[in-house]
């Protein structure tokens, strides 16, 4: 030790640290060998503070079972407690790259660095005097990475899917409210882009907060077998090093703690190795992508023109759309929604490569699947607030261009086909195309004009 600084020692060398600071040598090397990409673990607060709970649980299942006394179980009870409340101190010692290798174990030892640290603070002593209270002895107690990082990252989705869910049902909701605004407005529907029969414009959107509102139910369904961790397990599910009473006591211990109703996975071994939660929750927040960049399609589609495009809905105009054509206003929220699902696409596309490259007891690409799925919950809740606040809100239909195409409908061809067969009405459909097709049929002995032929209305 010297003035303002400590060293600390591991198998393969030692480095001097500042002596206050929280985190130690394990995240020292961590920030060495993984260069800066995207978030750091305390960025995304949800994942350090899920991180913290995961320590909190297992200190207090750890000092139910006596395997730490007090006055240290306490103290690190109390550390854990920060962590799991948010302590902006201890977040910012998170600093380890979420993206890395090792399945996670440089965010697991740069969480139990900091927790020991602390709570050494707690205890009146110096951080870095491990012998009262150690990163791996006492913080990761009956615990591995193999355990605790899958178990902090199912938290950490299950604390963020509450804001994306309220993102996508309030763009639902605002769907909902624009279809009473435009109840009694009938327009033309299209099916392969081409004209079809009428529809209600209120249809139309009650249509497009029905699949919002279903895709914030497909991702509350996936988040359900979330709740199976395999917290106890140690390593690759063995449970090795831990009491035969930890997994259950610490799962509950976490229960409690996060208010979410957790349970031990039956097998631990096979929830150590089981991809399967992650990928149905990673393809749900792709289905819900889908939907959003289905709707801003749609509103790009109809809002186009104006003067030689459909432009039967207005979309609010909230900024210039050229620099060099004046007047001209374009789609860009919905154009921004696009992206954002793009972005979305390729998390999953990401997150599912990762997860079939966990071979064997491990998966270690685990850290590039925590990465991807925030960034992909981030996107979709950015994009679903944006679009209900910046362009459903305002959204209008244009009702004389909307009656003008309502009157091209094929409403009525349905219904002669009823009456006369499909054939016959399909020549008045070609009739009321080309009106020439009527001489030819003159022309031709062995055609007869179908008498009332007229234009389709």
């Amino acid at each position: 030790m010297s003035a303002g600084a400590r060293v600390e020692r591991d198998l393969i060398g030692e480095r001097r640290l500042a002596a206050t600071t929280l985190h130690g040598l394990q995240t020292e090397r961590a920030l060495e060998n993984f260069p800066p990409l995207g978030d750091r673990v305390g960025d995304v607060p949800e994942f350090g503070c899920a991180l913290g709970a995961v320590k909190l649980a297992a200190a207090r299942a750890n000092a139910s079972l006596g395997a730490i006394e007090p006055p240290l179980a306490e103290m690190l009870e109390r550390a854990c407690e920060e962590l799991a409340a948010g302590s902006p101190e201890l977040l910012a010692a998170l600093t380890v790259p979420i993206i890395q290798g090792g399945a996670g174990t440089s965010t697991n030892m740069n969480v139990n660095e900091v927790i020991a640290n602390r709570t050494l603070e707690l205890l009146g002593r110096e951080p870095g005097e491990y012998a009262y209270c150690h990163p791996n002895d006492h913080v990761n107690r009956s615990q591995s990475t193999n355990d605790v990082y899958p178990t902090a990252l199912r938290l950490a989705l299950i604390e963020r899917q509450a804001v994306l869910d309220a993102a996508l049902r309030g763009l639902a909701a605002k769907l909902a409210e624009r279809a009473d605004a435009h109840v009694g407005i009938v327009k033309l529907g299209r099916t392969q882009l081409q004209d079809a029969v009428v529809v209600s414009a209120e249809a139309e959107l009650r249509a497009w907060a029905d699949q919002c509102a279903a895709g914030a139910e497909g991702l509350r369904r996936a988040t359900e077998p979330l709740l199976e961790v395999s917290l106890g397990g140690t390593a690759i599910g063995t449970g090795i090093g831990a009491h035969p009473e930890f997994s259950a006591r610490a799962v509950a211990a976490l229960a409690e703690a996060t208010g979410h109703p957790f349970r031990p996975a039956a097998r631990l071994v096979s929830a150590t190795t089981d991809p399967t939660a992650l990928h149905g929750y990673s393809a749900a927040l792709r289905g819900a992508a889908v939907d959003l960049a289905k709707l801003a399609d749609d509103l790009r589609l109809l809002a186009s023109g104006p003067a030689a495009g459909l432009a039967e809905v207005e979309l609010p105009p909230v900024q210039a759309g050229s620099s060099i054509m004046p007047g001209k206003v374009n789609p860009v929220i919905p154009e921004f929604v696009n992206q954002l699902a793009f972005r979305v696409y390729g998390a999953d596309t990401a997150a599912a490569h990762a997860l079939a490259a966990g071979q064997l007891q491990l998966n270690a690409m685990l850290p590039l699947v925590a990465h991807e799925l925030f960034e992909a919950q981030h996107a979709l809740q950015i994009a679903a607030a944006t679009l209900g606040d910046r362009c459903i809100d305002g959204l209008s239909y244009r009702h004389e261009r909307v009656a003008e195409y309502a009157e091209d409908g094929l409403d009525e061809l349905v219904q002669a086909a009823l009456v006369s067969g499909y054939a016959a009405a399909g020549e008045l459909a070609a009739l009321s195309i080309d009106p020439t097709t009527a001489d030819a049929n003159s022309a031709d002995p062995t055609k007869s004009p179908k008498e009332g032929a007229s234009c389709r209305s």
